[in-house]
């Protein structure tokens, strides 16, 4: 079944990138040469039906986050704001409407995993793991 595998294992794999990459609160002062280092930025996420590219850029999200420190439970609110700002086109229409809007249809907070893994299924429709399963049993 396309959507069983489509969220076993793409959803399998975000979570694994949330593990990786978001750990506790930052509990020690930031090191002093963090203010001094040019940090990258993440790249933007458009909405295009592509696992690969939605996944690349949650990697350099996620990294970005940890690198700032902006990371473990209690700064989660502030990882939904931030998200925002990557989003771009299509994905951040939907993205406001239905994740940071006051006026958003369900009125429920979302965790910024719920957030990432709802925009996940909103946008990754064609299955690359149903694909590459085809293109192997053809094989």
């Amino acid at each position: 079944d396309q959507v069983n595998l489509r969220n076993s294992v793409g959803i399998g794999a975000i979570i694994e990138e949330f593990r990786a990459s978001l750990g506790d609160d930052p509990t020690e002062p930031a090191p002093a040469w963090l203010k001094s280092a040019k940090s990258f930025q993440p790249i933007n996420y458009d909405g295009k039906d592509d696992n690969k590219s939605f996944m690349m850029w949650l990697h350099r999200l996620l990294t970005w986050f940890n690198y700032n420190r902006i990371r473990g439970p209690d700064l989660d609110q502030e990882r939904i704001e931030i998200t925002s700002f990557y989003v771009e086109g299509e994905a951040a229409k939907w993205y406001e409407k239905n994740v940071i809007s006051v006026f958003r249809v369900s009125k429920q907070n979302l965790t910024f995993m719920e957030a990432i893994i709802a925009l996940y299924r909103r946008f990754i429709i064609t299955d690359s793991y149903q694909v590459a399963k085809e293109k192997w049993e053809k094989v």
